[in-house]
């Protein structure tokens, strides 16, 4: 497994709460707002995860957008994120799994003096709604500041 260090820029993103099997839903939603609003999209659809390994907990999907004035339902909330150094690594199979790539990664991160950050992002390469699970892609990416 390779791992990398990436900066990610600022950027505004629109975000939607998910919890549980909820993702490819969520998805669907902001998908269907951003096209109704004529939202620009940019870059793929993420998750953000307050605690990777917990499933049940309530997590975000967003994308990273453009636009001005933007007309937005009370279920979408849009946010500035900063840039930030997060350590990432390619996962290959089912988001149920990709769990073990984050492990990895923070292992990594101990042992390179990285501390590891609350927030983490699963990046979805294929799209999830329409892809076999066994063939997404998607990039593991968690949170660090550089010891």
């Amino acid at each position: 497994m390779e791992i990398k260090e990436k900066i990610i820029p600022e950027n505004l993103v629109a975000l939607h709460e998910y919890s549980g099997d909820g993702l490819n839903n969520t998805l669907f939603e902001l998908f269907e707002w951003a096209k109704e609003s004529k939202v620009k999209i940019q870059g793929a659809p993420f998750s953000v995860f307050k605690n990777f390994n917990t499933p049940s907990e309530v997590h975000y999907c967003g994308v990273s957008i453009r636009g001005d004035d933007l007309i937005v339902p009370d279920c979408i909330n849009i946010k500035s994120f900063s840039e930030h150094l997060v350590l990432s690594s390619i996962h290959v199979g089912s988001h149920d799994t990709s769990y073990k790539t984050y492990d990895e990664i923070v292992e990594y991160a101990k042992v390179n003096n990285y501390t590891v950050l609350d927030t983490s992002y699963l990046v979805f390469f294929n799209n999830p709604l329409y892809t076999d699970k066994d063939h997404l892609i998607s990039d593991v990416q968690v949170n660090v500041l550089k010891d």
